[in-house]
Parts: structure tokens; sequence; C-alpha cells
């Protein structure tokens, strides 16, 4: 089980460090696996209580090369590279490993980088209003790593789950259940009125509202009338 940046170095061995100036322009990827996590990340990095300002700049980031490969890929720590996008840093340093590839040690990153998400989940502020709830449980569910849900629910719950629940998401979020309710009720009236303006307009609109059997054809949406 990986939970800190030491133990990446015993199981992999020591990163050859780097600078940002010596990759700049390299291409930098996001590894296929690891796809889902970044979602989680960007989900949360747009809901930041001041943008990206209030992420540390990361003094390290960490990058994965296949063998003679000029390609990089990252596997976890999302934010730090988003925020090197918006506000670069010149002085970044690059911890550079070889990219494993056997289906044991990216299960074992997986679960690291899921555990480094839950953490920076829970260690910042947020505006609710750029939060959408169920859209970012919907994503930790499908994409974080099932045991590190479990071990977070084990904290608080007397039956823990694999899955993350409304409380547990509201509590690392820092706000309470009924204030993510509140914040999915404004959504959802935001939706009607965008949905009672269409149906309004538009016939095909008010056709798929009240005929779930209704499938929609192309000379429906090109019909003038």
């Amino acid at each position: 089980m990986l939970k800190h940046y030491d133990e990446i170095d015993k199981k992999f061995g020591r990163a050859r460090l780097s600078s940002w100036n010596s990759i700049k322009n390299a291409e930098i990827r996001i590894h296929p696996d690891f796809i889902g996590i970044s979602r989680c990340y960007r989900e949360i990095f747009k809901a930041l209580e001041h943008n990206s300002t209030n992420v540390n700049h990361a003094q390290h980031l960490h990058l994965w090369q296949l063998k003679k490969s000029s390609t990089y890929y990252l596997m976890y720590d999302f934010h730090y590279y988003f925020q090197h996008q918006r506000l670069p840093n010149k002085n970044l340093k690059i911890k550079i490993r070889t990219l494993p590839t056997t289906t044991e040690d990216l299960n074992a990153l997986q679960e690291f980088s899921s555990r480094k998400f839950i953490n920076t989940l829970s260690s910042h502020r947020y505006k609710i209003e750029r939060i959408h709830p169920t859209r970012l449980q919907n994503l930790i569910n499908q994409f974080i790593c099932p045991t590190v849900l479990y071990e977070i629910n084990q904290q608080s719950l007397l039956k823990p789950q694999y899955k993350m629940g409304f409380d547990m998401l509201a509590k690392l979020l820092g706000f309470s259940r009924n204030h993510l309710n509140y914040r999915l009720k404004m959504l959802n009236q935001s939706r009607n009125i965008v949905l009672n303006a269409l149906e309004a307009e538009s016939k095909v609109v008010k056709r798929l509202l009240d005929d779930p059997n209704y499938v929609v054809k192309p000379e429906d949406i090109w019909s003038k009338k």
C-alpha cells in the first residue's frame, strides 16, 4: 500500500531530477489509466475558492517515462500540473521515473493517486456555487479506487462502504449535507428554467419531454414548423 512519496522511491527507485525548461517542449500526457482520476481533479480545481491561487506551487512535478521514448506521463498530483498550465513556475523541478508496465504496479499507483486526490479534496476551500455535487460524487465513485473510499468511510461509518456517500462528500468539501442539497435544488431550478424555455421555443423539445417513446428524426430537427 503506497501512501507517501518516499514509499514510491522504495518501490520504484529514486527519480531522476530534471528541470521544467529541459522538458517543456516534450510531449506530456495523462496516462490513459489515470484519465478518470484527472477528471475528478478538474472538477474540484474549477470550484476552488480562489481559483488556483490557493493551491501551493509544487516544488516537484512527478512524471513517468517509457523507455526509449520522449513522452512523459502524469499519474497523480494533477492539480499541480493544472496550476502550472495556468500560472507557470519557471523554477519547477521534475522527478522522472521509468513507467511501470505490470498490472500490479499500475494498480498500486492508481490507489496512490486516488489517496492523493482524497487528501487534496479535503485540504482546500471551495465556492459552493461552482460545485455540482452529484457530478462530483459520480466521478469519484466511478474513478477513485474503492479501497480508498472504504478507508475514509471507516473513519465515520459503522458499516463502511466502497462508495462516496453524500454525507462524506459534504464533510470532505467543508460543507453540510443541507448546503449540498440546497445547491442541487438551485441547479435543478436552473435546469428547469432552461428546459421550459426550450419547450416553449421548440416542438421537438416539447415532444421529447412529453413523450418518452418519441425518437428524434433528422427531418424533425431541420423542420421550421
